[in-house]
């Protein structure tokens, strides 16, 4: 898996600049959790390891109803693996629910602004 920059995601950066108790609704949800490492083909393990926790605490994360009860610097851990693997995770709004995408790896950001500007002509 490929693995992107280190710099602070938009989302991670949000989260940060929130207002005190508004950060809560903010961090991503046990499901998202787990839809972002079948997205990238990681196990819980993989997960575990990149983030430099144990198995079992990925494995509460990953079962959580809602935002995982952990430490912050534990969720934030888990956040930033999965951001450096081209992880983007998608706040809910008044019309959808919270999801994952994947960015674009570097290598195909050219090919894929080529397809833009072809299917815009």
């Amino acid at each position: 898996m490929e693995h992107f920059t280190s710099e602070v995601s938009d989302y991670t950066r949000s989260m940060a600049n929130s207002r005190p108790g508004d950060y809560v609704s903010r961090m991503p949800t046990g499901r998202q959790l787990a839809a972002a490492i079948a997205l990238i083909g990681w196990n819980q393990s993989q997960l575990a390891e990149a983030a430099g926790l144990s198995l079992s605490s990925v494995q509460r994360a990953l079962g959580a109803r809602g935002v995982p009860t952990m430490t912050t610097d534990s969720l934030g851990a888990l956040i930033r693996a999965l951001e450096q693997s081209g992880v983007v995770f998608i706040d809910s709004d008044t019309m959808l629910g919270p999801g994952v995408r994947l960015r674009t790896p570097p290598a195909l950001e050219p090919i894929m602004s080529r397809r833009r500007r072809r299917r815009a002509s």
